[in-house]
């Protein structure tokens, strides 16, 4: 090659072909001779054209993390055919009317959608727009009426006054006096309702003495009754007497009547022998039935042993929680202690990105100073290339060998640079990836602990519902049962009363039939000594009218026998009863025991469950220290990266510098060009670089939205412990008040059994005297027989 001068130049063949292999310039010309003329990255590609995919295709496309194998699944999925474009290292490589046809398809795909979401946008202003307008319509609606209404009132007087007082009310409340009244008028409302409580107690207690002297009264009426009835029954008896005492019968008539007498007094024995065995069976049969119920009773405490032990166990597992509990709010603690450390950091970061911008800012102003001074100094060496061209050839040859050196050394360096941000921007779409799918997963969790606790509260308020209406019912049993037991009270004391008179009575009827017995022993010793002179009237009246005292005698003890009989059935039927009302109310206090055992084990998968999200929980706070350590990572690559920049900007003051030494002792325009070029390309990658930075730090920022969700979602989730926690409580008041119901019926059970024990004693000591009475009557009506047989002709 001649130059200028007339002197031949040689041209280092290597050297060119290194530079057209970085630029990649040969690469480009062959896709265009052989018809790929358009030239797109894969990572826009795959950004661009990802959405024409179907949805199974787009997963498996979202999933890959080789921008290159996502580009080839995209093509294939669209049916381009492999001769229409190619695959290279950082792009990929398109016929003439494969990327007018993508475009036209990506149209046609997002037409839709495009105008779908401008109709929920607009749906969406609208929604908010009208619910606005509701607002402020309301407002205006409430102020207007308030105006009317102060209109109307601002004349009245007493709201003058009011107006007048209100500001003078500070001053007293503040007053130590008026402060004073107001802690003697809180005293005086507690005595009051102190004084209302005892009211309603001693009310109660009144009640229960009205219904005692009610029950007293009725007894005495009772009493008196009975009274008059015996009364009447005696003026009947004497009646019959004086009748007797005036007819005068034969001996036959008297033999008859003793007959009859004694044929009556043997079915009269029969029939009692035959109730009283009938009255054994049945006491038998209570006895039978009593310790039935002391073995249920025996079950029930064993039962209610066994809900204590549960009980002592779940408040262990209560505390175990609360320690947990406890643990995780310490972790909570450090997370938003580590969250401002990194706000703070991420602070300084800002502000160092501003510094740095400023400073890149300052960078291109210098670098458009310098391309002045470039241009400036070409004109220079264009005016200059006459003179001093041949003398600095050699010279310049060798800086421009050094300067290729040198921008071969910072090409590599570039190529170093580009290949750790590809694996930082790899590292980064994982993070995204992972953080992405830990979203999805919390997401999925929460709506599934969400669901689950409303079914749980569901079933709780349900079974609370039933609890309560079961309890109304054993309230209404139990306060029935007190009604049964003050009537069954009343009637003891009346049958104590009864028995008193019976008691009464029988002393004088033995004291009757003890004189009845003298007058038998009397009436034989004179018959005997009558035997051999005749018979006389008076002994034969005074023998009838002891016969009929005893037959009045024993009709009175039959009726009062019939009398306790009748009264201690019912007893016995009051008996049944309260035992079946006591089966009643142990079947539902073992369904209430069966349901407080389900809800134990619904509790203790409860525990389980959470127990699982705070495993999940400990698990993400690790993650997000990971993502902690990655970003840390990521900044200090950032800050080589802005050595690197340093570094480089340095190189291109001293190009520049070199370029400008060159252009003023060198004739040749080319390599003034490729210094240029060179030039432009790095300003090229410090834009890349400085965009790369941007990214990393919007990644950053992203990652510490996704810690502020995740520690929301832990407070979310705190508070549905809580209210687990005040569901468990309240299950447990249930369960204290359900226990003591149950003490109360067994109070109630062990009341009856000794008041059925106080009624058999009773009844043994009734059949005594009943055997001591027809005892009494047989030995009486022993003599009688005699003396009537004695009397036969």
């Amino acid at each position: 090659m001649r130059s200028t001068s007339g002197s031949y130049e040689t041209i280092d063949v290597p050297f060119v072909r290194g530079q057209l292999r970085s630029i990649l310039l040969i690469d480009s010309i062959r896709a265009n001779n052989r018809g790929y003329p358009e030239r797109v990255s894969f990572r826009d590609f795959r950004r661009r054209f990802g959405c024409l995919v179907e949805d199974e295709l787009n997963s498996s496309i979202d999933n890959a993390l080789d921008d290159r194998a996502a580009v080839s699944k995209i093509l294939e999925g669209m049916d381009i055919h492999q001769h229409r474009y190619r695959l290279g290292i950082s792009q990929v490589l398109l016929s003439a009317d494969v990327l007018c046809e993508l475009e036209d398809r990506r149209e046609l795909s997002l037409s839709g959608l495009v105008t779908a979401f401008q109709r929920e946008c607009r749906r969406h202003l609208a929604s908010k727009w009208l619910q606005r307008r509701r607002v402020l319509e309301t407002a205006i609606r409430c102020i207007q009426k308030n105006g009317k209404a102060y209109m109307k009132v601002r004349e009245w007087p007493w709201w003058r006054l009011y107006t007048k007082v209100v500001p003078l009310l500070a001053a007293t409340r503040s007053d130590p006096s008026h402060h004073e009244c107001e802690v003697r008028i809180r005293a005086l409302e507690q005595q009051l309702h102190q004084f209302r409580v005892e009211k309603t107690q001693q009310q109660g207690r009144v009640e229960e003495l009205e219904q005692r002297l009610a029950d007293e009264v009725q007894a005495s009426h009772d009493l008196s009754q009975a009274l008059d009835r015996e009364s009447q029954t005696r003026v009947q008896l004497e009646r019959r007497l004086q009748q007797w005492r005036d007819g005068v019968l034969d001996d036959e008539r008297i033999s008859r009547v003793s007959s009859s007498v004694k044929l009556e007094s043997d079915g009269k024995a029969a029939e009692l022998k035959t109730e009283l065995v009938r009255v054994q069976q049945t006491e038998e049969h209570l006895r039978a039935k009593t310790q039935r119920a002391v073995a249920q009773l025996q079950d029930v405490e064993a039962e209610l042993n066994k809900v204590r032990s549960r009980n002592e166990t779940l408040e262990k597992k209560q505390q175990r929680f609360d320690a947990d509990i406890r643990a995780v709010e310490e972790q909570l603690k450090e997370v938003k202690e580590n969250k401002e450390k990194a706000e703070k950091e991420r602070d300084e970061y800002q502000l160092a990105a501003s510094r740095k911008g400023s400073e890149l800012q300052e960078l291109k102003t210098e670098n458009s100073e310098l391309r002045t001074t470039v241009a400036r100094l070409k004109r220079e060496a264009e005016e200059r290339t006459e003179v001093n061209a041949s003398d600095q050839l050699t010279t310049l040859q060798k800086a421009k060998r050094e300067l290729e050196n040198k921008l071969r050394e910072q090409e590599e360096e570039l190529d170093d640079l580009a290949g750790t941000n590809q694996q930082l921007q790899q590292q980064i779409t994982r993070l995204e990836m992972s953080a992405e799918r830990l979203k999805a997963d919390l997401s999925r969790e929460s709506s599934t602990k969400e669901t689950e606790i409303d079914e749980i509260r569901g079933q709780y308020q349900r079974r609370l519902r039933t609890l309560e209406d079961q309890l109304a019912d054993l309230q209404d049993t139990n306060s029935s049962l007190a009604k049964e037991n003050r009537v069954l009270e009343a009637r003891a004391r009346q049958y104590d009363l009864n028995t008193q008179s019976f008691e009464f009575s029988g002393d004088h009827y033995r004291r009757e039939l003890r004189k009845a017995l003298a007058l038998l022993a009397d009436t034989q010793t004179l018959l005997a000594h009558e035997r051999e002179s005749a018979p006389s009237q008076s002994l034969l009246r005074q023998l009838r009218d002891q016969l009929e005292d005893a037959e009045a005698a024993k009709m009175s003890a039959l009726k009062g026998r019939h009398g306790l009989e009748s009264e201690l059935n019912e007893v016995r039927v009051q008996l049944e009863q309260t035992l079946v009302a006591k089966s009643a109310a142990e079947d539902k206090a073992l369904i209430l025991l069966k349901e407080k055992n389900s809800c134990m084990a619904l509790i203790e998968e409860k525990d389980e469950q959470y127990q699982q999200l705070m495993r999940k929980y400990k698990a993400a706070i690790q993650q997000t220290h990971l993502d902690h350590i990655a970003i840390a990572d990521h900044i200090e690559q950032i800050a080589e990266l802005e050595k690197a920049k340093q570094k480089l900007t340095e190189q291109l003051n001293e190009e520049s510098s070199n370029a400008a030494f060159q252009a003023q002792h060198t004739v040749e325009k080319h390599k003034l060009l490729l210094s240029e070029q060179k030039a432009r390309d790095l300003e090229a990658k410090l834009d890349l670089e400085i965009a790369q930075k941007q990214r990393l730090e919007s990644i950053v920022i992203k990652l510490r939205d996704e810690v502020d969700s995740l520690q929301e979602q832990i407070t979310e989730a705190g508070t549905s412990r809580d209210k687990e926690n005040e569901a468990l409580r309240k299950a447990r008041k249930e369960n204290q008040q359900l226990q003591e119901t149950i003490e109360e019926l067994q109070k109630r059970d062990l009341d009856s059994a000794h008041k059925k024990k106080a009624s058999r004693d009773e009844i043994d000591r009734l059949e005594e005297s009943n055997k001591t009475l027809s005892a009494c009557h047989l030995n009486s009506s022993w003599p009688i027989d005699g003396s009537k047989a004695c009397r036969r002709p």
